[in-house]
């Protein structure tokens, strides 16, 4: 019984990033004598003769479509192609700042990443999502001491994720004198004491 050439494991696409490996695998069945041969764009690949094709250091010209096409005398078959992306895995270059804020007032942590695009970015309330928190900044109004927490982003591409330090904020009121220093006559060379009390939170 003779057999055509026929592809039985398609290569898979792959997101590598810049100078790591990437390596495509195949196999076919038919009968011998059966011949491989990889392509790039639709182009042979110079000795890409075997079933598995190996770049041992990818470059940014390296990315596009692969495919292995096997062949004897009795047919030929060629595999689905598979898409290589060389990019930069996302990475974070400024991180948020822990923040002492006051009831009331407005809130902003901003941070700033890299990477290949493009990059999602996800925040973070004490390890818990945010919702519609996906920019680059957190933005609130009018905070009070339930926003406090810790508060941190993951951006993402598809070359890898980063996840920020974690920024602490603190809300609290603004001090309130409640009893004010008054006005005293004192003798020369009498002892003399001012007091004055207030309310907040420690410390003052």
């Amino acid at each position: 019984v003779l057999q055509k050439a026929e592809i039985t494991l398609n290569p898979v696409s792959q997101n590598i990033v810049l100078g790591n490996p990437a390596t495509f695998t195949s196999s076919a069945i038919g009968t011998a004598p059966l011949s491989l041969q990889w392509q790039k764009d639709g182009v042979n690949i110079t000795g890409a003769t075997n079933a598995v094709y190996t770049i041992a250091s990818t470059a940014y010209a390296d990315a596009g479509t692969f495919r292995i096409i096997a062949s004897n005398a009795y047919g030929t078959d060629t595999s689905q192609a598979a898409t290589l992306r060389v990019g930069l895995a996302a990475g974070i270059v400024t991180q948020p700042v822990d923040f002492n804020g006051t009831a009331g007032e407005n809130v902003t942590f901003t941070i700033e990443a890299n990477g290949t695009a493009p990059l999602t970015y996800q925040w973070f309330k004490d390890d818990v999502a945010i919702s519609s928190a996906n920019t680059t900044e957190l933005k609130f109004k009018n905070v009070n001491p339930q926003f406090a927490g810790a508060y941190s982003v993951k951006v993402s591409n598809p070359f890898g994720e980063a996840i920020s330090r974690k920024a602490v904020l603190s809300v609290g009121g603004m001090p309130v004198i409640t009893a004010h220093p008054v006005d005293t006559n004192a003798t020369s060379g009498q002892s003399l004491s001012f007091t004055v009390t207030a309310n907040s939170e420690s410390p003052l």
